[in-house]
């Protein structure tokens, strides 16, 4: 009955309140989160060759550690697009009140708290896809 005319219901208290879909959302709150987890550089360190006889033979070979590229994940930006196109991904250019922006460490996030309870659980996904 109120999604042709886009509108919302919203409790608060024990009255039920007919509004605007972008006024039962909430006031957009700014807060800041770590991805520095996500955003990490592996690297691939090689190890000596273990040689089990005891002969004191020394190694002079050493392969230097090697970065490892093919990470989409490096950098905040690819964060960003990646929280954005798993969480309401219409939102965020229909909303102008709503962005992200950060670093390669950081990003903060400007929207209303039910979106902010969803981000923890997107971070987490994302991490665990390292």
């Amino acid at each position: 009955m109120l999604e042709p005319h886009d509108l919302a219901a919203k409790v608060k208290g024990n009255v039920v309140y007919i509004t605007t879909k972008k006024d039962a959302q909430g006031k957009p709150v700014t807060r800041l989160y770590g991805i520095s987890h996500i955003t990490w550089t592996k690297t691939d360190f090689i190890a000596p060759p273990i040689s089990l006889n005891p002969s004191g033979e020394l190694f002079d070979e050493y392969e230097p550690e090697v970065i490892v590229d093919d990470d989409p994940l490096n950098n905040g930006d690819a964060v960003i697009e990646l929280i954005r196109e798993m969480l309401m991904p219409d939102a965020w250019d229909d909303n102008d009140d709503w962005s992200i922006t950060g670093t390669d460490k950081y990003i903060v996030v400007k929207a209303p708290k039910s979106v902010h309870s969803r981000i923890p659980r997107i971070l987490d996904l994302i991490s665990s896809m390292k």
